[in-house]
């Protein structure tokens, strides 16, 4: 049996997908008790912010791989911090890690991000082995979750898989990114704002590959850090006009005066590809058009 944590969240949605159509056992962990929607999946209710409730939900269960995918995402989640000050990611990540039991698992996978790394230093293609460097709070949190997963590993001896995944979109995305807030301010039929020039680079990644690829590295037995990107960074205003072709409509746009400096976003995906030699992305202008159909 397979672990996901969350269940309708943009990633988690997706490995649930995708690992039940590769004929997997999936058992997902929510904090909030919903019947499986689409697929016949092993509902266990727990919040990962109460330890003791993960660890009874989870007792005496035995997992081949547990893919940690639910976290409080910016755009989303209120806060970051607990009251003590502690990052909410962090504090999931080590509730999970407590509550499962080593000798009775596989692998673990954390879903990570490349907001660990420095965002000035990203105008250079990064590897797996560039410095980290987060500016944010949500990219602080999800480094102490890689640290906390590493440790865990090296101490109880499970093989970990430690994923950085880019600007991700698809059809289940809540956050205030720019593709989904493109999309819903278009189909509200307001006109469309950008700061700067649109020329800022982005390096963006379909959710429903990013299962694909987290599901082959797994299979295959991969370990270590991975970046979970393209390798192609596309400028704001090349995607603000794939989007508006894939709506059909006359759109307003206004660029204004940028509020941030220029950062541009780019990626070796060297590592990746030696691992996966063949894998085939979905085509890029049909991901945005599934998106932009499921997007309200």
């Amino acid at each position: 049996m397979l672990l996901v944590t969350g269940q309708e969240g943009l990633l988690s949605s997706a490995l649930i997908s995708v690992l039940h159509d590769s004929g997997h056992e999936v058992a997902v962990l929510t904090r909030r008790c919903e019947a499986p929607c689409h697929y016949p999946y092993k509902v266990i209710t727990a919040d990962l912010l109460n330890a003791e409730q993960v660890k009874d939900c989870l007792a005496g269960l035995a997992f081949k791989g547990v893919f940690h995918a639910a976290a409080a995402m910016d755009g989303v989640a209120a806060q970051q911090t607990d009251d003590a000050g502690n990052y909410l990611n962090a504090v999931m990540t080590k509730n999970l890690l407590d509550a499962l039991e080593p000798g009775a698992l596989g692998k673990f996978v954390q879903v990570s991000s490349i907001d660990v790394y420095d965002p000035a230093a990203l105008s250079v293609p990064m590897t797996e082995c560039s410095g980290v460097k987060p500016e944010t709070e949500y990219g602080r949190s999800k480094l102490v979750s890689e640290e906390t997963v590493q440790q865990w590993s090296l101490d109880c001896g499970v093989p970990n898989l430690i994923l950085r995944v880019t600007q991700v979109f698809g059809e289940k995305d809540r956050t205030r990114k720019f593709i989904p807030s493109v999309i819903k301010r278009i189909k509200s039929g307001l006109p469309v704002d950008v700061f700067g020039d649109g020329e800022d680079l982005r390096d963006y990644i379909y959710s429903h590959d990013v299962a694909r690829l987290t599901h082959e590295l797994f299979r295959k037995g991969c370990c270590g850090t991975f970046n979970l990107a393209t390798g192609t960074s596309r400028s704001l205003k090349e995607l603000l006009n794939k989007i508006v072709l894939v709506s059909g409509r006359d759109i307003e746009v206004n660029y204004s005066q940028r509020k941030q400096k220029q950062l541009d976003y780019r990626f070796d995906v060297g590592k990746l590809m030696t691992a996966l030699p063949g894998f085939e992305l979905t085509d890029f202008d049909k991901a945005l058009r599934r998106t932009y159909d499921h997007i309200l």
